[in-house]
């Protein structure tokens, strides 16, 4: 009789089905980085009890070309989760909407784990995006002093300006502003020069700050003015109706490898050249004037800031990873 039953339950569990960790993981989004074309950002949630161990993401078009890879850079994929793939140089992607294939790969792509189908817009799908500028003291001493900070279009119109100050007990500043696609500069200044302390600013989308792309640096307390020219979603403008203009390029072109960051600017010469961790502690430099620098790498990993100061008194920024 024991045999009989035993034969019972166990032809009863062979008719149902498990389900696959993979139906219980979410695309949530799929959308290029707000500071640079040559990353989209991949938000999922994972209601499975798996983990999927040292994840991997890889995109995909109709035609099976490769578009984007992440480089593994997680232990596992926990409830929610942000992955930033790489563009591919070569790869055509428009500004409408993506149809191809996502997969997961496990173990550092030894192991496919999941397909996804994919038929998003990689354009927010907003008139604007919300960011988060900041301006915090990160240590040393204290930050007292009145600053202004500005946010202009190309046209020269201003989208933004408010003062603000920093006290014994008040160390940091945020403000939310919201932005439609296009060319920026963002402009900083103080009426007290110097000021003591390690003054930091960030511009950055809330919903993904710690691993997609900002706009980061020092404050320079011996600018009267710091102005930071940025892009946000460049793959997103809308095409100008008549005539074509140019689209203006970066200041500054940025290559990193293991061997380290190579800097080379569009026009004039490069004064400095930093690397900063997140936390905004200055890791290496290498000086000029130059048109081209370039800082060997000392065994870095993860994120950081690159921060070029430009014989024109400007700054550029941006975040690598390595």
């Amino acid at each position: 009789m024991k045999t009989i039953y035993l034969f019972f339950f166990l032809a009863l569990g062979a008719g149902v089905a498990a389900q696959s960790p993979c139906d219980l993981v979410t695309v949530q989004d799929i959308r290029y980085d707000a500071f640079s074309n040559a990353e989209l950002v991949v938000e999922v949630t994972n209601d499975s009890p798996s983990i999927f161990d040292y994840p991997g993401f890889i995109l995909y078009d109709t035609n099976g070309d490769t578009v984007a890879k992440e480089v593994v850079n997680f232990f596992g994929i926990g409830t929610f989760h942000i992955a930033v793939l790489g563009v591919y140089p070569d790869a055509q992607i428009t500004s409408d909407t993506f149809q191809g294939t996502l997969e997961l790969w496990t173990g550092f792509y030894t192991d496919l784990a999941c397909t996804f189908d994919i038929f998003e817009p990689l354009c927010p799908g907003t008139d604007c995006d919300t960011l988060i500028f900041d301006f915090s003291n990160l240590g040393g001493a204290l930050t007292n002093g009145f600053f202004t900070y500005s946010v202009k279009d190309q046209a020269g119109a201003v989208q933004v300006a408010k003062d603000f100050s920093l006290e014994d007990t008040v160390q940091q500043f945020q403000d939310t502003l919201c932005l439609p696609p296009g060319d920026y500069t963002l402009s900083i200044s103080t009426d007290d020069n110097p000021v003591a302390g390690q003054p930091y600013f960030m511009l950055f989308e809330p919903r993904s700050q710690y691993w997609a792309s900002s706009l980061t640096g020092p404050f320079d307390q011996g600018a009267p003015v710091m102005s930071i020219p940025f892009t946000l979603y460049g793959a997103c403008v809308p095409p100008i109706s008549g005539a074509e203009e140019a689209v203006p390029a970066a200041p500054v072109t940025l290559t990193w490898t293991s061997e380290g960051v190579w800097a080379r600017a569009a026009k004039g010469e490069i004064e400095e050249l930093i690397l900063y961790d997140l936390a905004g502690r200055r890791i290496a430099s290498r000086t000029g004037p130059a048109q081209e620098l370039f800082l060997p790498g000392e065994n870095w990993r993860g994120l950081y800031v690159v921060t070029c100061r430009l014989d024109t008194g400007g700054r550029f920024s941006e975040k690598v990873h390595f």
